[in-house]
């Protein structure tokens, strides 16, 4: 009886925010756009029967403008979560749009069941990344700073020097990997040192779970915990860090693969200054009008 009563519309506005007024600021469903949220529960049978009384009482019609299903999943065996999304969106001109995403991300650094316990090794390799990239950005200022004497020397202007200097190739390439190692080291940064996530424990033990801080309580103005309510929004703050750190953990793979790109660029650079390589690719330059590539 509580749960048709929840879906009613005479009891919607007293016990649920839309948060249509203000969308991305408080808590709410879906990437806090706005809106009405229900919970299809734990089991196949919880789902089949909200899923019933929502076709009951009418909320799948052609006058429903968004709808979208979010849950999460846990692999224990690979200690890896998936945010999946199923949306279902009526534009104005009546077409229906359909789309379907699954996100994948860990949760833990340097503990868990997944990739045979290799987080340890993952660690090690971000700090040689990390001492690696140190370098490479003092190589790179030795580098700009060399060839700035040389144009000052030349009598050249900064603007000048600039655009000589962004002119060549290399440099241009060896700058924008530069950035974008900047870029994924940060991003990896960012992921690792999530409070949510250092903090966050997967437990089904009513006193082992997370519980929300107080400070995010009084950060969002969540109702007290004897408030029916409060479940609900609970997961509206999993659901909140969990989109927060799939999105920088995306970005930093995004990141990471993009710098690939660059990282082979600047290998074939290198390769090309071993004297039986450069011999190589000066025949082939020098013979490149009479061969057929």
């Amino acid at each position: 009886q509580s749960l048709a009563n929840t879906i009613n519309a005479s009891g919607v506005s007293d016990t649920f925010s839309f948060g249509y007024d203000n969308p991305g600021t408080n808590l709410g469903p879906f990437r806090m756009l706005g809106g009405l949220a229900f919970s299809l529960g734990v089991t196949k049978e919880e789902c089949q029967e909200m899923l019933a009384l929502l076709n009951e009482s009418r909320w799948f019609t052609e006058n429903s403008a968004s709808m979208v299903f979010d849950w999460l999943t846990y692999n224990g065996n690979m200690d890896l979560f998936t945010q999946n999304i199923v949306a279902f969106s009526l534009l104005e001109t009546g077409i229906l749009r359909r789309s379907s995403i699954a996100r994948t991300f860990p949760m833990n650094v340097d503990a868990g069941g997944g990739y045979f316990n290799l987080q340890t090794l993952v660690l090690v390799l971000f700090g040689i990344y990390s001492a690696l990239l140190f370098y490479h950005v003092l190589e790179m200022c030795r580098h700009v700073a060399a060839e700035f004497v040389q144009s000052r020397h030349m009598q050249k202007s900064c603007k000048n020097f600039l655009g000589d200097f962004l002119s060549e190739p290399w440099n241009l390439a060896e700058l924008i990997s530069l950035g974008i190692s900047l870029a994924t080291f940060v991003s990896f940064l960012l992921w690792v040192l999530n409070v949510f996530r250092a903090q966050f424990n997967f437990s089904m033990d009513e006193f082992l779970k997370y519980v929300v801080p107080n400070e995010e309580v009084k950060l969002y103005g969540m109702p007290q915990v004897v408030d029916p309510v409060r479940f609900l929004e609970d997961d509206w703050y999993f659901f909140r860090q969990f989109e927060g750190i799939q999105s920088t953990y995306a970005a930093f793979l995004e990141l990471a693969a993009l710098n690939s790109l660059f990282i082979a660029l600047k290998t074939i650079k290198i390769v090309n200054q071993f004297g039986i390589v450069s011999k190589f690719s000066n025949t082939l330059g020098n013979g490149r009008s009479r061969n057929l590539y």
